[in-house]
């Protein structure tokens, strides 16, 4: 008997998306609405208190396997940018391959919480997490007395943190909605439906960095500010609307000469060293799936947690 798609993922032991979603959708189809309590082996009643909503919620891990989108044939029918074909991404590298910002070099931080014990007082508290950016110390000539001696200036410690705060997660979400038509005629709309959600998770982490970045009101760029600020210009990327810039003479698009990306989730132009950024977001994808109608169709609504962390905003420039 020749196996489906979803028995050889199992089969092949992959923590697939494509089946945690899939087997989420079965057992909403058959969920009894939450506002219904058995109260005998064949009697049952309505509590008004409660929402009649007939659901199940789940969770896509970050490390979840997306789907390849590989026909019977194999061949390769869509996948996210820069996703070799034949080749499957997690949710994490989906979004790290997309994001923009990623791209120009920000860092995606998957924060597993972490409890640690407090001494002496029997209880747990959450770890302390964040994002170090280090620069270098500064090293300055002594002035000598007539003894040979001199005195070193102390100075602030060369280390900028951006703490994650756990009660300022930014919650975005999706929804769609499903008819049983579409999901009869379309056998890969879970598989299509993930890749969209994977892509759509990359703009959601740009726009909440992009927005931190605004929200600081950098200065105009210069190259002198850049310099000031102990940037390398190959650690320079641009983001753009498309404000200012021009695509040069050898086919590449550029910002006040630094290598720039189009992008659609900021209003104007960014130019900064975004290996000094950092976007947090929470380990698991929540889901919701709920029917919507007595005919099969089902609701998908999905949350994720997300968090901007910029300790030095000082290393990015507006370009008008």
């Amino acid at each position: 008997m020749k196996k489906t798609e979803i028995e050889r993922r199992l089969t092949r032991g992959q923590q697939s998306a494509a089946v945690e979603l899939a087997q989420l959708i079965e057992r909403a189809k058959t969920a009894q609405p939450r506002n219904i309590r058995q109260t005998g082996p064949a009697s049952f009643k309505i509590d008004h208190r409660r929402s009649g909503l007939a659901g199940q919620t789940g969770w896509l891990d970050m490390r979840s396997l997306l789907p390849e989108l590989l026909d019977a044939e194999g061949v390769l029918t869509k996948t996210p940018a820069a996703t070799p074909a034949g080749e499957t991404r997690t949710l994490e590298a989906s979004i790290l391959a997309n994001s923009r910002a990623c791209q120009a070099g920000a860092h995606l931080l998957v924060v597993e919480p972490a409890m640690e014990p407090i001494e002496g007082a029997g209880a747990f508290r959450m770890q302390r997490a964040g994002f170090r950016v280090i620069s270098p110390a500064t090293v300055d000539a002594l002035t000598l007395d007539a003894n040979g001696e001199g005195t070193a200036t102390a100075q602030a410690l060369p280390i900028a943190e951006a703490e994650i705060d756990p009660d300022a997660w930014t919650q975005r979400a999706c929804r769609f909605e499903i008819s049983r038509a579409e999901m009869r005629d379309n056998p890969q709309v879970v598989d299509e439906l993930l890749i969209a959600i994977g892509a759509g998770l990359s703009h959601a982490a740009d726009q909440e960095l992009l927005t931190a970045i605004s929200a600081a009101a950098p200065d105009a760029f210069s190259l002198a500010a850049a310099a000031a600020a102990g940037c390398r210009f190959s650690d320079l990327r641009a983001l753009t609307d498309g404000t200012g810039a021009t695509v040069a003479d050898d086919g590449q698009l550029r910002l006040a000469g630094v290598p720039a990306e189009l992008s659609q989730d900021l209003p104007g132009s960014l130019i900064g060293d975004f290996g000094t950024a950092a976007l947090a977001i929470k380990p698991e994808i929540t889901v919701l799936a709920e029917r919507t109608d007595a005919q099969g169709g089902l609701a998908l609504t999905v949350w994720a947690g997300m968090q901007a962390l910029l300790p030095t905003a000082s290393k990015f420039w507006s370009v008008s």
